[in-house]
């Protein structure tokens, strides 16, 4: 393949100011909020009273419309809300990019790059993306494992870097997101190439525990560093990044996820809440094992006796009473995590995601914000570097 590495003096990395410099990029993501009318009223409210930057208004929001979402591209009263609160924001610092996912390994197995690309640039065209985040979870994937999946999505990449070098649009940005844990890692992702055609990688170092019939026991969801009874001591953010790095991926390409939900257990002994304690299922708490922070919140304010335990070997905390145990993020831990993004030189943080997080001010009384507490404090950490 010929070299289209984002270094060259032709590619985004070197015409955007935030890049070159290396000032911190934060990502966040609205995840299905327009099914849902408040949360809709909260994504407004997010984007007008918490403008997300860091340095004289030079980084960017990626704010996410998938493309198999139908609802969004049909709704003209959605689009003009999106229009009319992101890409008419005074702040010249926005950027939106536009979020494509991939089918699922089942049905992308005889998917070949053209075929993706014209649905592709149909979206970008009809949205004046900014750019487009790629989410592809994950080629070569355990049971389709069709290792042409991991060729496909290298050349996907590169076809993409080259249309963009071939049109000018050096403020074009491309991003990926990809995967955290070492094993997805190996199978998925030719890393020294991805480092070459994109601007930055979102790496999701979250879901490292949840509760499966597999795995029925409890576990942090996004620990930073792993804890010593930890049965899987790879499954932390620490690791994820650094095994990055050792593939080739620049540190300052490097977006570190962070997550504003929790997840939930049910205990299978109440006397036996710790970490790695037995599981019989899903906590009641939020849905499915995902509960948003405004849940978690009053879960830890309307139960007297609560268990609430911070590890700092971990930088995590979590929450138990009865047989209800939730991993989650506090502002602490959030704080540990943006420090260390900060220390280490990454590209800044990807937030999943923004209506997960206290859009109501249900956590008032534990923070200085009011609203999107978690978010507030991840901005704070990250835009203080530049002061």
């Amino acid at each position: 393949m010929e070299d289209l590495s984002t270094s060259n003096k032709d590619t985004i990395t070197s015409s955007i100011s935030y890049t070159a410099f290396g000032i911190n990029k934060k990502k966040c993501t609205f995840k299905e909020i327009f099914k849902n009318k408040t949360l809709l009223a909260s994504a407004v409210a997010l984007i007008i009273l918490v403008p997300i930057y860091v340095l004289y208004r030079q980084t960017h929001i990626e704010v996410i419309y998938p493309i198999d979402n139908h609802y969004v591209l049909e709704n003209s009263i959605q689009r003009a809300i999106y229009y009319n609160t992101v890409t008419s924001n005074p702040n010249p610092g926005y950027r939106l990019i536009c979020y494509y996912t991939f089918p699922s390994p089942n049905e992308s197995n005889s998917l070949m790059p053209e075929a993706i690309d014209p649905q592709l640039y149909d979206f970008v065209r009809s949205y004046k993306c900014d750019g487009v985040d790629l989410d592809w979870e994950f080629p070569n994937k355990v049971p389709s494992h069709d290792t042409k999946q991991r060729m496909h999505f290298t050349q996907l990449l590169y076809e993409l870097r080259k249309e963009v070098n071939r049109q000018h649009q050096h403020k074009f940005i491309i991003s990926v997101a990809v995967a955290a844990p070492k094993f997805i890692v190996d199978l998925s992702y030719d890393v020294p190439y991805i480092n070459d055609y994109v601007d930055f990688v979102n790496v999701m170092t979250y879901d490292f525990h949840f509760y499966t019939k597999l795995t029925p026991f409890t576990g942090f969801n996004a620990p930073l560093y792993p804890i010593d009874t930890d049965f899987f001591d790879t499954f932390n953010t620490n690791f994820s990044i650094n095994y990055w790095l050792e593939l080739g991926m620049d540190q300052k390409k490097i977006n570190v996820g962070l997550p504003t939900y929790g997840h939930t257990f049910e205990l299978f002994n109440v006397n036996n809440d710790g970490l790695g304690a037995p599981a019989r299922g899903y906590g009641r708490l939020g849905s499915n094992g995902f509960a948003d922070y405004n849940e978690i919140c009053l879960f830890l304010l309307d139960n007297r006796d609560i268990k609430v335990v911070f590890s700092y070997a971990a930088r995590s905390p979590y929450a138990c009473k009865g047989t209800e145990w939730v991993s989650f993020e506090d502002e602490t831990s959030l704080l540990f995590k943006s420090q260390y993004i900060n220390n280490r030189k990454f590209g800044g943080a990807m937030i999943l995601s923004l209506n997960a997080d206290d859009h109501s001010g249900r956590c008032k009384s534990q923070s200085e914000f009011k609203q999107f507490p978690l978010i507030n404090r991840v901005k704070s950490i990250l835009s203080n570097k530049f002061k």
